[in-house]
């Protein structure tokens, strides 16, 4: 991590990624599920219909994940990092003026593009320029932070909602969105050279001064291959059963008994878990392989759901939640380390994006999905066994994602 006395200025690029994903997933994303409950009581909103503004946010993400791809790579990161964090702190400050269901999804369109440009797309594309090697690692630790600020974002906005009500919600996650994205903007760097310095692993600076030299193939490319297909698939599949559990958690737990204080202290669980196991996962994939990685996530995704099925108990309802903390990872560490074993360095930022593209999708899709099933069932426990499904067929996807890429990984770890 040290080259002399001196701290890879990599690294600091991860400080800053951990602190974007602190707020845009971990705070945007993760924690927005208590108030699905208490604003479609307030306002007289179904859950299917209020939640389909998650889809809306999910679709803005979608479509402007290609263009936030190719915005890293063409323009200065601190300049796009801090227009995005303006944007989508503005949007949670708006979600408490809206009072119609048409407003809700106006905002939440705008909300996506900041989440896309400062979430998963941004921290994907910086961590992978600047770690040819340990990338794994440090995209786990980048990532991790959406778990960490879930874990404490749920429990403390479920006290300002018990006190202030949703509007005042809304208002804080602004102002925390404000505070752990606005700061690492100034941190930030697109690539090595621009400090005269080479990615970490690669080599002295002179290679990386020297000019691009990345291996990759272009979106065209990409797309003509099996491998990118098969990824793009496990990642729509993934994100719909991930989601679709994720998202609800919260009402499935307070629908079969338990109060809201114990449902939001397992949502939180369920993310704080986040932090170890992108870890994790990471080191897994560093080590071990993609192959095994994947392997180790999805099989804790089909345990945890079965678990929530007896979730009644308080102990199946921690035990499964803590086993599906790491299905969650196939969201955020595994799409990226697969991608550029897929498609390679040189454009990655955009085939990344549009590989985001299937996974906003899969997430737009199986929020609203869980909401529907129940409005017709009144039951979460049919959407589950469908997910159950989804998660086998995703591993099997990625498992011959990873066979079919082209570039392999390092150090002979076998995936």
């Amino acid at each position: 991590m040290e080259k002399g006395n001196r701290i890879f200025y990599g690294w600091w690029i991860v400080a800053g990624c951990f602190s974007l994903s602190f707020a845009s997933v971990g705070i945007a994303m993760n924690s927005i599920s208590i108030l699905f409950r208490p604003v479609s009581e307030a306002l007289g909103f179904s859950r299917g219909d209020f939640t389909l503004s998650f889809t809306v946010g999910a679709v803005a993400i979608m479509l402007s994940a290609p263009f936030i791809g190719t915005l890293y790579e063409r323009r200065d990161a601190r300049l796009v990092v801090l227009v995005s964090a303006v944007l989508l702190s503005g949007s949670f400050a708006l979600f408490s003026l809206c009072r119609t269901l048409a407003q809700f999804y106006a905002v939440s369109a705008l909300m996506g593009v900041g989440v896309a440009s400062t979430g998963l797309i941004a921290v994907s594309v910086l961590v992978t320029n600047w770690f040819a090697e340990r990338r794994g690692l440090a995209m786990g630790i980048a990532l991790s932070a959406s778990g960490l600020g879930g874990l404490v974002f749920n429990p403390l906005g479920d006290h300002v909602l018990a006190l202030y009500g949703w509007q005042a919600t809304y208002l804080f996650f602004a102002g925390a969105i404000a505070l752990f994205t606005v700061a690492p903007s100034f941190l930030l760097r697109s690539r090595p050279r621009e400090m005269g310095l080479a990615p970490y692993g690669a080599g002295g600076p002179a290679a990386e001064t020297a000019g691009p030299g990345e291996e990759g193939l272009s979106l065209r490319e990409a797309a003509s291959t099996v491998s990118f297909w098969l990824l793009a698939l496990m990642v729509f599949f993934a994100s719909v059963e991930v989601m679709g559990v994720q998202m609800h958690l919260v009402p499935y737990l307070c629908d079969i008994g338990h109060d809201s204080a114990f449902a939001s202290l397992v949502m939180g669980l369920t993310l704080g878990m986040l932090v170890p196991a992108k870890v994790i996962v990471g080191l897994v994939s560093d080590r071990w392989g993609i192959g095994r990685a994947l392997a180790l996530v999805f099989g804790c995704t089909v345990a945890g759901i079965g678990l929530l099925f007896g979730a009644a108990s308080a102990t199946a309802a921690v035990a499964g939640a803590a086993l599906f903390s790491f299905g969650i990872t196939v969201q955020t560490v595994l799409p990226p380390l697969m991608t550029a074993r897929s498609a390679g360095l040189r454009h990655f930022g955009v085939v990344f994006g549009v590989v985001n593209l299937f996974m906003m999708l899969g997430s737009g899709l199986g929020t609203p999905l869980s909401g529907y099933i129940y409005d017709a069932r009144g039951s979460y426990l049919p959407a589950f066994k469908v997910y159950i499904a989804l998660a086998v067929l995703s591993a099997v996807l990625g498992l011959f994602a990873v066979r079919a890429s082209r570039f392999g990984e390092k150090r002979g770890a076998k995936g």
